[in-house]
């Protein structure tokens, strides 16, 4: 399982916010185990059933939201995604788990933090 653990934290750390889909990271089953280990030990995060992101990488993520909508108001996914530098396969996913993790609250097309 550390091979393929090292290999799952190659992929993430490479490009960490436009991770591969989770069937492309995890092949096989050796790598599916890792991964459920890195999730379940804190290091990765799973952010939908497609997208899993680094902890460092979401919490890099989670930080540049809060700043943005602290700066400027409720943001659009359009906005937090230029922000993020990153595409709407991974930001919408997610703001979603934002909104899951009570970091911010979906008010129509908008996403402001939670009081």
């Amino acid at each position: 399982l550390r091979a393929a653990g090292e290999a799952v934290r190659r992929a993430l750390s490479s490009q960490p916010l436009d991770p591969p889909s989770r069937k492309e990271l995890t092949p096989d089953t050796v790598s599916q185990r890792a991964l459920k280990f890195l999730i379940q030990s804190g290091e990765v995060v799973e952010i939908s059933t497609e997208i899993v992101l680094s902890a460092a990488a979401a919490a890099q993520a989670t930080t540049q939201v809060k700043a943005c909508v602290s700066r400027q108001g409720p943001a659009t996914v359009s906005e937090l995604r230029q922000v993020l530098g990153a595409s709407r396969r991974v930001v919408v996913p997610l703001l979603e788990y934002l909104d899951r993790t009570f970091v911010t609250v979906r008010r129509g097309d908008r996403r402001a933090l939670r009081k």
